[in-house]
């Protein structure tokens, strides 16, 4: 390669021709760099988000109460506003189209709304994580999210048991003993700590699981279990590890996956219709003086009267509640006032959000799930289905620092199902492809 420069000398109008040759070796880094910039910057950007994203949800889901001296919320606003500009970057590089941008933009101001009138911006946040995400894969995602979720984890926990920080433990529990937290602000969420790691765990398996994986996500649920005391992550464990089995025996034998797909994946869509209709039937139809409908909600922990109260309460509106002067319930380990806990991902979405959010988000859902489902892409498709199982009791579903597959609602936009397979900047490191047992980028 060689680079010519012409200059004149004074008044002269004569000119001359300088030729630079650059090494073939330094060209290629040249290229190669320009490359990587070009085409991973975008990528770069939404991973920043998603890591930012995550290390402070976990962090601020801690009984820290400040970070270096100041307030964990200003903290979180300051970081969430750096993830929230490098999302904005980054959808605006992804050329939408016309008719894209309109979707997209309408369905926003529409959870723009639900946003403004109830106060909470969860599902505001989750949607710009999805419009946002076009062109990136799910395994770069996930990979992100493990390691981040690993780094705040191992603050919080640490921090404990050097007296840093305190514990949220619950000690009057005569069924389950006491529960403790390490750290974090509720026993459930150190659960949901362990739990997400598992499920990263698996996810980035998923090209080579082996029986050893499935040791390590069994250890988890047992550590979880006798540390946390919580029975809907240990039912959570229970849906991971008959995943993992099942997928460990589909390896090993080699065996074609589409005819048990096809059983298989119909049975969990019924499954999840079946939740879906079970909670909100149990919210409406909750009767206290009734033995059964007691007993029932004594097993869930009261999850069944405390959806029906705030269903009989505040009731279903188009935009959602906001429960700020609603009976406080009890103090968060931050001192915030709990004014609303229903558990019931279902039920949560149509309380909280309103009924307008709440049938965008389901159907969004229920398009992402049937795409994946006709796709046989197996990881994201079951990964949703066990978070939509679990919405019975947890929302999981909801909390992006739990649910890896969040990215994956793109397709009910867009509409490009294999661009969540597309090459990432992670392809090139040797210890990402050792861990995901893979040559290439892609997922099953």
């Amino acid at each position: 390669m060689s680079l010519n420069y012409k200059h004149a000398k004074h008044a002269k109008c004569s000119t001359s021709t300088v030729s630079v040759s650059i090494n073939p070796i330094h060209n290629w880094y040249i290229s190669k760099i320009t490359y990587m910039h070009v085409r991973h910057l975008d990528e770069i950007l939404y991973l920043i988000a998603v890591w930012l994203y995550i290390f402070i949800s976990w962090l601020t889901t801690s009984c820290f109460q400040n970070f270096f001296g100041i307030d964990y919320k200003v903290f979180r606003t300051v970081v969430f506003g750096v993830a929230a500009l490098c999302l904005v970057i980054k959808y605006f590089s992804q050329n939408n189209s016309l008719k894209e941008h309109a979707i997209v933009f309408s369905i926003g101001i529409l959870f723009l709304i639900s946003a403004y009138i109830s106060g909470n911006n969860t599902l505001l946040w989750i949607y710009i994580f999805i419009v946002a995400s076009r062109g990136i894969s799910l395994r770069a995602i996930v990979y992100s999210i493990f390691w981040a979720t690993i780094l705040a984890g191992a603050i919080v926990i640490t921090s404990f048991f050097l007296g840093i920080i305190p514990e949220f433990a619950l000690t009057d529990n005569v069924a389950r003993g006491a529960r403790h937290s390490l750290g974090f602000s509720h026993p459930n969420s150190f659960a949901g700590f362990v739990f997400t790691l598992a499920l990263a765990w698996l996810s980035l398996r998923y090209e080579a699981v082996k029986w050893f994986d499935i040791v390590i996500i069994a250890a988890c649920a047992i550590l979880s279990f006798q540390i946390s005391g919580s029975r809907t992550v240990l039912l959570a464990f229970v849906l991971l590890l008959f995943w993992a089995i099942i997928r460990t025996f589909q390896l090993k034998r080699k065996a074609s996956f589409s005819r048990w797909h096809e059983f298989l994946s119909l049975t969990v869509i019924v499954l999840i219709v079946a939740a879906i209709l079970v909670s909100l039937f149990a919210m409406v139809l909750y009767d206290p003086s009734s033995s059964i409908w007691t007993n029932l909600d004594k097993i869930s922990s009261n999850r069944l009267r405390l959806a029906h109260y705030y269903w009989q309460n505040n009731g279903i509106t188009l935009f959602g509640n906001d429960f700020a002067n609603n009976p406080l319930y009890n103090y968060g380990a931050h001192g915030e006032a709990t004014t609303f806990l229903v558990d019931n991902l279902f039920a949560q979405i149509l309380l909280a959000f309103g009924f307008i959010p709440a049938v965008i988000s389901l159907l969004g859902i229920g398009i992402t799930v049937f795409k994946l489902r006709k796709k046989e892409y197996s990881l994201p498709f079951y990964g949703i289905a066990i978070l939509l199982l679990l919405g019975v009791t947890e929302s999981f579903f909801i909390l992006i620092r739990v649910n890896l597959f969040i990215s994956c609602c793109r397709i009910a936009i867009y509409g490009d199902e294999d661009d969540l397979q597309n090459p990432s900047i992670f392809d090139n490191w040797k210890f990402y492809r050792k861990l995901c047992g893979i040559e290439s980028g892609r997922v099953a």
